[in-house]
Parts: structure tokens; C-alpha cells; sequence
């Protein structure tokens, strides 16, 4: 989804001056007709509230967004009116539905006006208000946290230790709340010099120089794209020369390299860097070419390692070739490659998952391993925002997963299996405890989705407000525990028919009969309802084929197909598709 104009110009570069980024938007602009925005790429309704002029911002964010195959709406008020649309339930941002705000306020304007004398007092109301405002816009909140002032350039200068009041008061008022960027790293990669203008402050209402618009765009965007996308869910590692210096079968544990005040500070970064997306939710494994045993001893015996063999889902320690061992990975862990990444120092591994798994992301390696973790991080595929209930309680999840693949090991028989997991399934209505998490199901799900409908806040509230639609999310446990928000369903009435226009159940569902669980609780609420038939959409895509034969395995019956959609109908007076193993409540 690249635009180039006529000069060859790419969608978008974060080293772009104002110019650029001016001629490169009104020519995709003027060529709007041709969809070059991302018409095939996720939407999603953006507001931007600020205290500064946006309004080259909001065109580097369409851009900048544009390019990560996000088709953004952006929404801006008049300048400095955040406060007012935050308060009004009937604001213009209220009427506008976004999915997430964006609320900007720059300590320029901050410094002499609102924050000026009570930074605490400032923070506690500007808590209270992205509260109030979350509930009844229904969206998601990134704030930026006050960047230093061009004053700081001196620590001992007013402007240092007031910002700094300020800034822990408004993190700690906000917690929990909205999604806090920091621009400071951005301030200092730019250069100080780059950055401040007071001549744009003045005539423009500006908090920057514009010449730096393409790179705040494009740092904003990239916190955006994780919150809304798919986040990287697993990283598959390497040990040798990549968690530690050295080939452990050579050197044995006691000479691999891990000795921070030697040469082993690369090795430990990466291993903190890991850890540090494992405490978030992310699942780590590791491929190695070894000897098990050899490897193990340096978990259990170098008291330097800051990982553990208990912060991997998985340890495939062999000498089976390395595709051969992540597809494995990927069939225990029920995940697809989509959200993988694969960290290994040998370039001859990396293109054999490359070829393997082109989905996978395989990063390349710095001439000098120690520049590995800011390299990582520079490719934004590590950036996890958000971290929700469901990412927490991951880790327990997976060993729990662990358990019911043992169990059904030591059952012969699958139906055995199934009795055996004392299944549950709770149906709920769309509203705020689970409305995220629908969401999020609805834009990341790929293998089981019957119809890839990627439905927006706005379009999903919609959609469940009209009288006969169901909009359902499922909750899933067995005996082992839970496995939270696991699938969702989204169908339209039309007289005596309910057609099913999204259907998506979780990888980690997958196998467990829950689609005969949910197909049946549908097909008996839509039957006490006084409707006579459902109707089953099938949109055929790449990766989700593993449910081609769904509907027909649940008892529905062909009809002809609409174009590239394939239709099932099941006849609601005849009898009802069976739901042997799981429990609905």
C-alpha cells in the first residue's frame, strides 16, 4: 500500500521537512479517487485535541498512518477548545464516534496558563476529565506527557523542576486511563536546535518548529498502530551468541560470555529487553542447536542470566531444522505467524524462517551486537502500549493450555478428551466490560474469521443498537481455568432471517467444539426470536481456510453463492446443529 506521485516520492518519511510532507499529502489528496490512503486497510476515527495549532500535524498523521495500512479519519476541533469537547457529552468530538483521542497539551501554554501556579491541582482535573470523557466517547485516550521547555537547556532554570512537578502529577492522574508518549526522546534525537522555535510559537500557535511535523507524525503514529494492531504476541530467540556470547557446547556454561563488565553487556541488554516484553504479556520461546542439557546448565547455573526457563512457553533445544521447530511452536502455542518475531545471529537461519514464514518478522543484525536492542526497538514491532487483563494472565494461560495438551495425551479417546475439560461458555451482550475486547478480536482474528469484517467502534455500537441484531461476545473456561474473551458474533436480522456477518473465535479456542457451542446458543436465541432461517457468509481469504467448511460441518446447507461470498442457510424448523461437550451459561 505505497503511494508515490509523479517524482518517485515515497508515502511517507519520518526526515521529511514541511515541504515535502505538504506536496506528498495534496497529491495523494487530489488522487484520493484511487484509494491511496489505505482504503483496503484498517480504518479508524482519529481525534486530535490540542492547546497548539495541528493542523499540519493531522495531514503527517494521515500519512504517517497511512503507511503503517491504517485509512485514518481525523477529526480536530478549533484551536484550543480540548478542554470544551472534553466536558460535552453533544461536543462535535462527541458526534464524531472516535475510536481513539488524542489529547496534546504543550508545555509552552501550559507553563503560563492553565498549569502556571497548581501543576498538581492542573493534573488532578485533567484526570478526572479524560475519565469522564473515556466513558461517553467510548474511545481510547493517548495523552502526551509535558515536553521539556527550551528553558531546561539550563537544569537550574524554573522551567526544569516545574515540568517535572507537573509531569509525575498528570502520569499519576492518568494511570490506568489513557496511553501516556513521552516526547522527550524525540526532542533529544532531533536536537534541541531543531526542535524549539519560539518565532513559530508566536505567529503560528505552533509547539514546534514545523519542519519537525513528518517526525512527530511518525512517532505518534507508531504508538497509535500498536494500540489498535496486533501487537508482536511471540518472540522465538536464539542462545548461542545471541541470549549469550559464545557456543555453550564448546565452552560449556561456565564460558559463555554474560559478564557485564566485560564484553557481555549486549548479551544482557537483549535479555532485559526480552524480559521486559515478557512482563507485558509477550510469550518468549527459544530455537537452539544444542545439546539440551549443555543449554539448560547456563539457565540453571549462571546467576548473571536475567531470563529463566520459566519465561519461555517454549524450549525446543534439538538439532531439527529451525522451520521445523517454530511450526511446531506455532501448533502447541495455537498462534499463527502473524505477531511472531524471530531474534538469531546467523543470517543462514534467518532466511530459512524468512522463506519458511514470510509473515514472521525477522529482524537483521547491527555490525555490533550491542546496537541490537535500539535497532529492535527503532522498527516499532516491539512497542506494547497497552497491556490488558488478557495479557497479564497470559503466561498462566499457556501453562494451563499446557495441562489440557497432556491430558488429552493420555486420552485415547477425543471425545473423552472433550467430556473430561468440563467446557462452560458465557454469552454477553455488547456493552463496556467486554466491548474492547470484541473489538480487538474483530480487527486481529485471521484464521477464524468467516467473513474478515474488520467493523469499527462506531459501526459495532451501531450495528447492536438496532432492534433483532445480536452482537454477542463469548467467555470460555474449563477446568483448568479461563481462558477469557474468546470468540465473537455479529448477526442482522432482516424479517424471519438473521444473517451472520462476523464470526471470529480465538486461536486458542480453536479444537475445543466451542463453534458448536456458540452456533447452537445462536441458533436458540434466534429461534425464540421468531426467526426461520440463518444465513452463514464465507468471504475465502489466505489465512482463513482453516474454516472453509464450517458452516457445512455445523449442519447448514449451500445456497449459491453472492460473487466472491459463499452462503449457508440452516432451517431453524428442522432440528438444531448438536453441542455434545460444552456448557452454556
Amino acid at each position: 500500500m505505497q503511494y508515490l506521485p509523479d517524482d518517485g516520492q515515497a508515502l511517507f518519511d519520518p526526515d521529511w521537512g514541511l515541504t515535502a510532507l505538504l506536496k506528498t499529502y495534496r497529491a495523494v489528496e487530489k488522487d484520493k479517487n484511487d484509494d491511496t490512503l489505505g482504503a483496503h486497510g484498517q480504518s479508524l476515527r482519529l481525534a486530535l485535541l490540542s492547546n497548539y495549532s495541528t493542523q499540519f500535524l493531522e495531514m503527517g498523521l494521515k500519512l504517517g498512518l497511512a503507511s503503517r495500512g491504517i485509512d485514518a479519519e481525523i477529526f480536530a476541533p478549533d484551536f484550543n477548545q480540548w478542554e470544551a469537547e472534553l466536558v460535552n457529552p453533544q461536543s462535535r468530538t462527541a458526534e464524531f464516534r472516535p475510536d481513539v483521542v488524542i489529547l496534546s497539551l504543550t508545555s509552552i501554554l501550559l507553563a503560563y496558563r492553565e498549569a502556571a501556579d497548581d501543576p498538581n491541582g492542573f493534573a488532578t482535573r485533567l484526570g478526572q476529565l479524560v475519565e469522564s470523557a473515556s466513558e461517553h466517547l467510548g474511545a481510547r485516550f493517548v495523552v502526551t506527557l509535558p515536553e521539556p521547555l527550551e528553558e531546561e537547556q539550563d537544569p537550574t532554570c524554573w522551567a526544569y523542576e516545574w515540568r517535572t512537578q507537573l509531569s509525575h502529577a498528570v502520569s499519576s492522574a492518568l494511570t490506568h486511563k489513557a496511553v501516556l508518549v513521552d516526547l522527550a526522546p524525540l526532542i533529544s534525537k532531533l536536537g534541541s536546535e531543531n526542535w524549539y522555535a519560539g518565532r513559530f510559537v508566536v505567529n503560528g500557535k505552533f509547539n514546534a518548529n514545523p519542519e519537525t511535523t513528518a517526525a512527530q507524525s511518525d512517532y505518534l503514529a507508531a504508538f497509535i498502530a500498536a494500540i489498535v494492531r496486533r501487537p508482536t504476541r511471540l518472540v522465538v530467540v536464539d542462545l548461542d551468541d545471541t541470549l549469550w556470547g559464545g557456543i555453550v557446547g564448546e565452552v560449556g556454561w561456565e564460558g559463555v560470555n554474560i559478564d557485564l563488565d566485560e564484553t557481555g553487556y549486549g548479551y544482557i541488554r537483549l535479555q532485559r529487553f526480552l524480559k521486559g516484553l515478557h512482563d507485558k504479556g509477550v510469550l518468549l520461546a527459544v530455537i537452539s542447536k544444542n545439546n539440551r542439557e549443555d543449554a539448560l546448565e547456563v539457565f540453571r547455573n549462571r546467576p548473571e542470566m536475567i531470563l529463566h526457563e520459566e519465561h519461555f512457553a517454549e524450549l525446543r533445544i534439538n538439532w531439527e531444522p529451525k522451520s521445523t521447530n517454530l511450526a511446531a511452536i506455532f501448533e502447541s502455542l495455537n498462534l499463527t505467524p502473524i505477531g511472531t518475531a524471530f531474534i538469531d545471529d546467523s543470517p543462514s537461519e534467518r532466511d530459512e524462517i524468512r522463506h519458511a514464514f514470510p509473515d514472521v518478522f525477522v529482524p537483521e543484525f547491527p555490525n555490533d551486537f550491542v546496537d541490537l536492542v535500539p535497532e529492535l526497538l527503532r522498527t516499532g514491532q516491539f512497542s506494547v502500549p497497552v497491556v490488558t487483563r488478557d495479557d497479564l494472565n497470559r503466561q498462566i494461560m499457556y501453562k494451563e493450555e499446557k495441562g489440557r495438551k497432556d491430558l488429552r495425551a493420555n486420552l485415547i479417546n477425543i471425545d473423552a478428551f472433550y467430556e473430561s475439560l468440563d467446557l462452560k461458555l458465557t454469552a454477553q451482550i455488547l456493552g463496556p466490560a467486554n466491548e474492547q475486547r470484541v473489538l480487538d478480536l474483530i480487527a486481529k482474528t485471521n484464521q477464524f474469521n468467516l467473513t474478515t469484517r474488520r467493523h469499527n467502534r462506531d459501526k459495532l455500537v451501531q450495528i447492536a443498537g438496532c432492534s433483532g441484531n445480536m452482537v454477542y461476545g463469548f467467555n470460555l473456561t474449563d477446568r483448568y481455568g479461563s481462558y477469557g474473551t474468546v470468540g465473537a458474533v455479529v448477526a442482522l436480522r432482516d424479517g424471519d432471517v438473521l444473517k451472520i456477518d462476523s464470526w471470529v473465535l480465538s486461536c486458542r479456542a480453536m479444537g475445543r467444539t466451542v463453534e458448536q457451542g456458540i452456533i447452537r446458543y445462536i441458533a436458540e436465541k434466534a429461534r425464540a426470536d421468531g426467526i426461520k432461517r440463518i444465513v452463514g457468509e464465507f468471504i475465502p481469504t489466505q489465512k482463513n481456510m482453516p474454516v472453509a467448511d464450517l458452516y457445512v460441518s455445523l449442519g447448514f446447507d449451500r445456497m449459491d453463492s453472492d460473487g466472491e461470498t459463499l452462503l449457508y442457510e440452516l432451517d431453524l424448523e428442522a432440528e438444531l446443529p448438536q453441542n455434545r461437550f460444552v456448557a452454556i451459561e
